[in-house]
């Protein structure tokens, strides 16, 4: 996991945190404007884009034993601290899921979607607590918010949690692929938090749900993806979306690179990321790409 170190006194503290936790010193925070990560059979890219100042996405990815977890946050970019929120909704979703993952002796797709739902309000605290009296710009614009979009992947299945307009997509070796999440967005297709102009009520209108202070205090969208075949989930912010909207037009991309240039989900990643600058980048763009094979073909080698 991503961690600062307080320039006081060398405390470890966890990227996004406002305060030291051991010294109380204000901690600084400068998200890095390309990152890039790879674990086992997953992989995640994410760029500050051509037109942005600031990179207020963020991910979280780690491998528990045969688990793997995933989480893509999109800060609102129309909202005050948008980067730190997203950070700290990234990281807390993702420590929220090992914990419970270590914990447990039998791990079911019903218990996974438990502890996306704890993840999610974990994240939701976390998040809520940088809106405190007396913070920076605490006046101009709206609570720190952001978007999330995280998926558990096991042996024979992928279960997802989403809140807000980042995605999760399914993509097949064979010609099946579909969105597997529903957009919490009022408005036209495709319209999302960051069009917004104005003031938090506009943006309100336009994203219905959120994580942050000032969120409704409802459980994400949780969806189960059966492992039947080989394939790629892909979760993105719509930094990549808003230019591949289509699942096929994705899914397009996704085979296109896999059969010219590597099947590995780093150059999946890498490649969707710049199909997205080249259409312009117009905002932070974050990809995780996830190599995915049913749980009997995994067990003989395949």
């Amino acid at each position: 996991m991503i961690e600062q170190i307080c320039p006081r006194c060398s405390y470890a503290a966890v990227a996004g945190d406002v305060f030291c936790e051991d010294c109380g010193l204000e901690l600084p925070f400068a998200p890095a404007a390309h990152a890039s990560e790879s674990v086992g059979r997953v992989a995640v890219v994410s760029d500050v884009g051509r037109r942005r100042q600031t990179n207020e996405d963020s991910f979280a990815l780690v491998e528990v034993g045969d688990a793997l977890v995933v989480v893509v946050c999109d800060g609102v970019s129309t909202t005050r601290d948008a980067a730190r929120a997203a950070t700290l909704a990234s990281l807390t979703a993702a420590l929220t899921i090992v914990e419970g993952l270590t914990a447990e002796s039998a791990v079911t797709v019903e218990r996974v979607a438990s502890l996306i739902t704890g993840a999610v309000a974990a994240a939701q605290r976390k998040v809520a607590a940088l809106d405190y009296e007396g913070a920076p710009g605490r006046t101009v614009g709206g609570a720190p918010s952001s978007t999330l979009v995280m998926a558990v992947v096991l042996k024979d299945a992928a279960v997802i949690g989403n809140v807000g307009d980042s995605r999760a997509y399914w993509i097949s070796d064979a010609d099946a692929q579909h969105l597997i999440t529903a957009d919490d967005v009022e408005g036209a297709p495709g319209v999302t938090a960051d069009d917004a102009e104005g003031t938090p009520q506009e943006l309100s209108r336009l994203i219905t749900r959120w994580i942050g202070s000032d969120a409704d205090r409802l459980p994400p969208r949780i969806s189960v993806l059966p492992l039947n075949e080989p394939g790629w989930l892909v979760l993105c912010t719509d930094g990549l979306w808003r230019y591949l909207d289509d699942a096929a037009a994705l899914a397009q991309a996704v085979r296109r690179t896999a059969a010219t240039t590597t099947t590995e989900p780093n150059g999946i990643a890498d490649d969707l990321v710049r199909i997205a600058l080249e259409n312009g980048g117009s905002d932070n763009v974050t990809v995780a790409v996830a190599r995915l094979h049913p749980a009997v073909e995994r067990e003989v080698g395949a």
